[in-house]
């Protein structure tokens, strides 16, 4: 689910190229739900809330960018680079899963191996 969203916002913001609106998520620490959000300037517009599967909860968010917890793409960037790579882990009892976002490419990694 978080995948699909983040590649979504990218799609979203590669499609408008407006270089002053950004789209992403945004993952608040110990939340379990997770937010898809339309930033514009200081402005922070949330389109809709995604609850986690039950027992879900996120443990760790950190990207680059003025706003740790929000990985956000921008309209500048032609190949939907993000405005700053990171890492959201979510968790559930012991298990624990990394989406890291890569920084130049806006690729995305799921993994279970040095999860912060």
């Amino acid at each position: 689910m978080v995948v699909a969203e983040l590649r979504a916002s990218q799609a979203r913001a590669m499609a408008e190229r407006r270089a002053a609106v950004a789209h992403g998520v945004r993952f608040p620490p110990g939340a379990g739900v997770y937010q898809v959000v339309v930033r514009e300037g200081s402005r922070l517009l949330v389109s809709r809330d995604r609850p986690l599967p039950a027992g879900v909860r996120i443990t760790y968010a950190r990207f680059g960018g003025a706003v740790p917890d929000e990985a956000l793409f921008h309209g500048r960037s032609l190949f939907g680079a993000p405005s700053g790579g990171g890492t959201v882990t979510l968790a559930a009892g012991r298990m624990r899963l990394c989406v890291r976002l890569l920084p130049a490419t806006g690729r995305i990694r799921v993994t279970t191996i040095g999860c912060p």
